[in-house]
Protein backbone atom coordinates (compact mmCIF):
# COMPACT_ATOMS: atom_id res chain seq x y z
CA UNK A 1 0.00 0.00 0.00
CA UNK A 2 2.79 2.47 0.96
CA UNK A 3 4.59 2.02 -2.40
CA UNK A 4 1.35 2.80 -4.24
CA UNK A 5 1.01 6.13 -2.41
CA UNK A 6 4.70 7.04 -2.81
CA UNK A 7 4.66 6.72 -6.63
CA UNK A 8 2.97 10.10 -7.38
CA UNK A 9 5.34 11.86 -4.96
CA UNK A 10 8.33 10.40 -6.79
CA UNK A 11 7.01 11.66 -10.05
CA UNK A 12 6.53 15.16 -8.63
CA UNK A 13 10.06 15.23 -7.26
CA UNK A 14 11.43 14.18 -10.63
CA UNK A 15 9.52 17.00 -12.34
CA UNK A 16 10.77 19.59 -9.84
CA UNK A 17 14.29 18.36 -10.33
CA UNK A 18 13.97 19.13 -14.04
CA UNK A 19 13.18 22.74 -13.20
CA UNK A 20 9.43 23.10 -13.11
CA UNK A 21 6.03 21.73 -12.35
CA UNK A 22 4.53 18.98 -14.51
CA UNK A 23 2.38 20.38 -17.28
CA UNK A 24 -1.18 19.11 -17.06
CA UNK A 25 -2.34 17.20 -20.14
CA UNK A 26 -4.71 19.17 -22.35
CA UNK A 27 -7.51 17.27 -24.02
CA UNK A 28 -8.34 18.39 -27.57
CA UNK A 29 -11.59 20.29 -27.98
CA UNK A 30 -14.02 18.07 -29.90
CA UNK A 31 -14.43 19.29 -33.49
CA UNK A 32 -11.86 22.11 -33.16
CA UNK A 33 -9.50 20.71 -35.79
CA UNK A 34 -12.29 19.73 -38.17
CA UNK A 35 -14.11 23.12 -38.15
CA UNK A 36 -12.30 24.63 -41.20
CA UNK A 37 -12.77 21.45 -43.16
CA UNK A 38 -16.45 21.34 -42.24
CA UNK A 39 -16.91 24.96 -43.32
CA UNK A 40 -15.28 24.23 -46.67
CA UNK A 41 -17.36 21.09 -47.15
CA UNK A 42 -20.54 23.13 -46.61
CA UNK A 43 -19.76 25.31 -49.63
CA UNK A 44 -21.39 24.35 -52.92
CA UNK A 45 -19.44 23.34 -55.99
CA UNK A 46 -20.13 26.22 -58.41
CA UNK A 47 -19.49 24.15 -61.58
CA UNK A 48 -23.11 22.89 -62.01
CA UNK A 49 -24.34 26.49 -61.74
CA UNK A 50 -21.72 28.08 -63.97
CA UNK A 51 -24.09 29.16 -66.78
CA UNK A 52 -26.52 31.14 -64.56
CA UNK A 53 -23.65 32.51 -62.42
CA UNK A 54 -21.75 33.63 -65.52
CA UNK A 55 -24.90 35.19 -66.97
CA UNK A 56 -25.48 37.21 -63.79
CA UNK A 57 -21.84 38.24 -63.48
CA UNK A 58 -21.80 39.34 -67.09
CA UNK A 59 -24.06 42.21 -65.94
CA UNK A 60 -22.54 42.81 -62.49
CA UNK A 61 -19.02 43.19 -63.92
CA UNK A 62 -20.02 45.03 -67.07
CA UNK A 63 -17.69 48.02 -67.63
CA UNK A 64 -20.43 50.36 -68.89
CA UNK A 65 -23.88 49.26 -67.67
CA UNK A 66 -27.02 50.65 -69.25
CA UNK A 67 -30.43 51.40 -67.79
CA UNK A 68 -31.82 48.13 -69.18
CA UNK A 69 -29.18 46.13 -67.28
CA UNK A 70 -31.10 46.53 -64.03
CA UNK A 71 -34.03 44.47 -65.30
CA UNK A 72 -31.63 41.94 -66.81
CA UNK A 73 -29.73 41.60 -63.50
CA UNK A 74 -32.99 41.01 -61.62
CA UNK A 75 -34.13 38.35 -64.10
CA UNK A 76 -30.79 36.55 -64.06
CA UNK A 77 -30.65 36.56 -60.28
CA UNK A 78 -34.07 34.90 -60.22
CA UNK A 79 -32.84 32.33 -62.74
CA UNK A 80 -29.81 31.49 -60.59
CA UNK A 81 -32.06 31.26 -57.52
CA UNK A 82 -34.35 28.80 -59.32
CA UNK A 83 -31.39 26.69 -60.44
CA UNK A 84 -30.08 26.54 -56.87
CA UNK A 85 -33.45 25.70 -55.35
CA UNK A 86 -34.02 22.75 -57.67
CA UNK A 87 -36.45 20.32 -56.07
CA UNK A 88 -36.26 22.17 -52.74
CA UNK A 89 -34.96 19.15 -50.80
CA UNK A 90 -31.38 20.30 -50.15
CA UNK A 91 -31.27 22.81 -47.28
CA UNK A 92 -27.91 24.31 -48.26
CA UNK A 93 -29.10 24.98 -51.79
CA UNK A 94 -32.45 26.34 -50.58
CA UNK A 95 -30.67 28.80 -48.26
CA UNK A 96 -28.41 29.87 -51.11
CA UNK A 97 -31.44 30.29 -53.39
CA UNK A 98 -33.06 32.50 -50.76
CA UNK A 99 -30.00 34.75 -50.55
CA UNK A 100 -29.85 35.18 -54.33
CA UNK A 101 -33.59 35.80 -54.43
CA UNK A 102 -33.12 38.59 -51.88
CA UNK A 103 -30.50 40.11 -54.18
CA UNK A 104 -33.07 40.05 -57.00
CA UNK A 105 -35.52 41.80 -54.67
CA UNK A 106 -32.99 44.52 -53.86
CA UNK A 107 -32.33 45.08 -57.56
CA UNK A 108 -36.06 45.23 -58.29
CA UNK A 109 -36.76 47.69 -55.47
CA UNK A 110 -33.97 50.03 -56.52
CA UNK A 111 -35.01 49.93 -60.15
CA UNK A 112 -38.63 50.70 -59.21
CA UNK A 113 -37.48 53.90 -57.49
CA UNK A 114 -36.23 55.09 -60.87
CA UNK A 115 -33.44 57.39 -59.72
CA UNK A 116 -29.97 57.21 -61.21
CA UNK A 117 -30.25 53.90 -63.04
CA UNK A 118 -28.71 50.58 -61.97
CA UNK A 119 -26.61 50.61 -58.80
CA UNK A 120 -24.23 47.98 -60.14
CA UNK A 121 -21.39 48.50 -57.57
CA UNK A 122 -23.74 47.92 -54.62
CA UNK A 123 -25.31 44.87 -56.25
CA UNK A 124 -21.88 43.49 -57.11
CA UNK A 125 -20.69 43.89 -53.50
CA UNK A 126 -23.78 42.10 -52.21
CA UNK A 127 -23.34 39.32 -54.78
CA UNK A 128 -19.67 38.80 -53.86
CA UNK A 129 -20.69 38.42 -50.22
CA UNK A 130 -23.30 35.81 -51.17
CA UNK A 131 -20.84 34.04 -53.47
CA UNK A 132 -18.12 33.74 -50.82
CA UNK A 133 -20.58 32.29 -48.29
CA UNK A 134 -22.22 29.94 -50.78
CA UNK A 135 -19.71 28.58 -53.28
CA UNK A 136 -16.24 27.14 -53.21
CA UNK A 137 -13.80 29.42 -55.02
CA UNK A 138 -13.41 29.15 -58.81
CA UNK A 139 -10.93 30.81 -61.16
CA UNK A 140 -13.72 31.76 -63.57
CA UNK A 141 -15.65 33.88 -61.05
CA UNK A 142 -16.19 37.52 -61.93
CA UNK A 143 -13.76 40.03 -60.43
CA UNK A 144 -10.67 37.96 -61.21
CA UNK A 145 -7.78 39.45 -63.14
CA UNK A 146 -8.88 42.46 -65.13
CA UNK A 147 -12.19 42.55 -63.29
CA UNK A 148 -14.40 40.98 -65.92
CA UNK A 149 -16.16 37.64 -65.55
CA UNK A 150 -14.82 34.74 -67.55
CA UNK A 151 -18.05 33.69 -69.20
CA UNK A 152 -16.59 32.19 -72.34
CA UNK A 153 -13.34 31.42 -74.04
CA UNK A 154 -11.74 32.87 -77.17
CA UNK A 155 -12.93 31.90 -80.61
CA UNK A 156 -11.56 28.56 -81.78
CA UNK A 157 -12.33 25.76 -84.17
CA UNK A 158 -15.35 23.67 -83.24
CA UNK A 159 -14.75 20.13 -82.06
CA UNK A 160 -16.35 17.54 -84.31
CA UNK A 161 -18.68 16.38 -81.54
CA UNK A 162 -20.08 19.92 -81.17
CA UNK A 163 -20.52 20.83 -84.83
CA UNK A 164 -24.06 19.48 -85.09
CA UNK A 165 -25.00 21.38 -81.91
CA UNK A 166 -23.56 24.62 -83.30
CA UNK A 167 -25.47 24.20 -86.56
CA UNK A 168 -28.73 23.53 -84.71
CA UNK A 169 -28.29 26.51 -82.39
CA UNK A 170 -27.39 28.79 -85.29
CA UNK A 171 -30.53 27.63 -87.09
CA UNK A 172 -32.62 28.24 -83.98
CA UNK A 173 -31.25 31.77 -83.49
CA UNK A 174 -32.27 32.62 -87.07
CA UNK A 175 -35.71 31.03 -86.61
CA UNK A 176 -36.36 32.80 -83.32
CA UNK A 177 -35.19 36.16 -84.57
CA UNK A 178 -37.45 35.90 -87.61
CA UNK A 179 -40.42 34.67 -85.56
CA UNK A 180 -39.98 37.31 -82.84
CA UNK A 181 -39.78 40.24 -85.26
CA UNK A 182 -42.75 39.08 -87.31
CA UNK A 183 -44.75 38.12 -84.21
CA UNK A 184 -44.07 41.49 -82.60
CA UNK A 185 -45.53 43.28 -85.60
CA UNK A 186 -48.64 41.11 -85.49
CA UNK A 187 -49.12 41.36 -81.72
CA UNK A 188 -48.70 45.14 -81.60
CA UNK A 189 -51.15 45.55 -84.47
CA UNK A 190 -53.91 44.29 -82.14
CA UNK A 191 -55.33 47.25 -80.15
CA UNK A 192 -55.08 47.61 -76.40
CA UNK A 193 -57.59 45.54 -74.41
CA UNK A 194 -60.76 47.41 -73.50
CA UNK A 195 -60.99 49.21 -70.18
CA UNK A 196 -62.58 47.37 -67.27
CA UNK A 197 -65.99 48.97 -67.68
CA UNK A 198 -66.15 48.19 -71.40
CA UNK A 199 -65.20 44.52 -71.34
CA UNK A 200 -68.76 43.30 -72.00
CA UNK A 201 -69.34 45.26 -75.18
CA UNK A 202 -69.49 43.72 -78.64
CA UNK A 203 -66.30 45.54 -79.60
CA UNK A 204 -64.51 44.12 -76.56
CA UNK A 205 -65.61 40.57 -77.43
CA UNK A 206 -64.39 41.08 -80.99
CA UNK A 207 -60.97 42.23 -79.74
CA UNK A 208 -60.71 39.28 -77.37
CA UNK A 209 -61.57 36.88 -80.18
CA UNK A 210 -58.93 38.51 -82.40
CA UNK A 211 -56.33 38.16 -79.66
CA UNK A 212 -57.19 34.52 -78.88
CA UNK A 213 -56.96 33.58 -82.55
CA UNK A 214 -53.54 35.14 -82.84
CA UNK A 215 -52.36 33.76 -79.47
CA UNK A 216 -53.33 30.19 -80.40
CA UNK A 217 -51.45 30.46 -83.69
CA UNK A 218 -48.43 32.00 -81.95
CA UNK A 219 -48.28 29.34 -79.24
CA UNK A 220 -48.46 26.61 -81.87
CA UNK A 221 -45.51 28.17 -83.75
CA UNK A 222 -43.29 28.55 -80.68
CA UNK A 223 -44.09 25.07 -79.38
CA UNK A 224 -43.16 23.72 -82.82
CA UNK A 225 -39.75 25.39 -82.61
CA UNK A 226 -39.20 24.05 -79.10
CA UNK A 227 -39.92 20.50 -80.30
CA UNK A 228 -37.54 20.78 -83.25
CA UNK A 229 -34.54 22.11 -81.32
CA UNK A 230 -32.92 20.98 -78.09
CA UNK A 231 -31.45 23.85 -76.06
CA UNK A 232 -30.31 21.65 -73.13
CA UNK A 233 -26.59 21.36 -73.87
CA UNK A 234 -24.34 18.93 -71.99
CA UNK A 235 -22.49 21.09 -69.39
CA UNK A 236 -19.24 19.34 -70.36
CA UNK A 237 -19.45 20.92 -73.82
CA UNK A 238 -17.78 24.19 -74.72
CA UNK A 239 -19.08 26.77 -72.26
CA UNK A 240 -20.05 29.08 -75.13
CA UNK A 241 -22.43 26.40 -76.40
CA UNK A 242 -23.89 25.89 -72.94
CA UNK A 243 -24.51 29.62 -72.50
CA UNK A 244 -25.94 29.95 -76.01
CA UNK A 245 -28.36 27.09 -75.39
CA UNK A 246 -29.39 28.63 -72.09
CA UNK A 247 -30.14 32.01 -73.67
CA UNK A 248 -32.17 30.41 -76.46
CA UNK A 249 -34.16 28.39 -73.94
CA UNK A 250 -34.98 31.59 -72.06
CA UNK A 251 -35.90 33.29 -75.35
CA UNK A 252 -38.39 30.52 -76.12
CA UNK A 253 -39.93 31.02 -72.69
CA UNK A 254 -40.14 34.80 -73.20
CA UNK A 255 -41.96 34.25 -76.49
CA UNK A 256 -44.41 31.85 -74.86
CA UNK A 257 -45.13 34.45 -72.18
CA UNK A 258 -46.20 37.02 -74.77
CA UNK A 259 -49.75 35.62 -74.61
CA UNK A 260 -49.94 35.72 -70.79
CA UNK A 261 -51.53 38.69 -69.04
CA UNK A 262 -49.36 40.20 -66.33
CA UNK A 263 -50.50 41.92 -63.16
CA UNK A 264 -53.30 43.85 -64.85
CA UNK A 265 -56.95 42.69 -64.93
CA UNK A 266 -57.16 43.16 -68.69
CA UNK A 267 -58.62 40.42 -70.84
CA UNK A 268 -55.29 40.05 -72.65
CA UNK A 269 -51.82 41.61 -72.34
CA UNK A 270 -51.30 45.33 -72.68
CA UNK A 271 -49.05 46.51 -75.50
CA UNK A 272 -46.20 47.41 -73.16
CA UNK A 273 -46.23 43.83 -71.83
CA UNK A 274 -46.12 42.36 -75.32
CA UNK A 275 -43.33 44.71 -76.37
CA UNK A 276 -41.24 43.99 -73.26
CA UNK A 277 -41.37 40.22 -73.76
CA UNK A 278 -40.51 40.41 -77.43
CA UNK A 279 -37.58 42.73 -76.70
CA UNK A 280 -36.35 40.43 -73.95
CA UNK A 281 -36.48 37.46 -76.32
CA UNK A 282 -34.62 39.33 -79.05
CA UNK A 283 -31.98 40.41 -76.54
CA UNK A 284 -31.44 36.79 -75.53
CA UNK A 285 -31.25 35.65 -79.15
CA UNK A 286 -28.53 38.24 -79.80
CA UNK A 287 -26.57 37.08 -76.75
CA UNK A 288 -26.82 33.50 -77.99
CA UNK A 289 -25.54 34.60 -81.38
CA UNK A 290 -22.58 36.32 -79.71
CA UNK A 291 -21.70 33.18 -77.73
CA UNK A 292 -21.88 31.05 -80.87
CA UNK A 293 -19.60 33.48 -82.68
CA UNK A 294 -16.98 32.89 -80.00
CA UNK A 295 -17.09 29.16 -80.57
CA UNK A 296 -16.39 29.59 -84.27
CA UNK A 297 -18.07 28.54 -87.50
CA UNK A 298 -18.87 24.86 -88.05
Amino acid sequence: MNSVHRLPVALLLAAWACGGEPTPRREPVPGAESAPAAATAALLDPAPYRPPIAALEEILYKPEPTLADGDVAERRAHELSAALRGDGLDRTRVRAAGAVSELAGVVSAQMDVGYGGPNIPAWRTRWESIRSRTFADAAWFGGRGAGAPIVSGPARSVAAVDRAIVRDLNDLTAELQRAARFGQQQALAIPEPPAEGLQRTAQARQLESQWRTWADSWTHEIDGLARRYDTSIDPRSDMNLVLAGQELGYALNDLRMVTVTGASTAAFPMKYERRRRFESALDRVQKARDYLAKVGSP
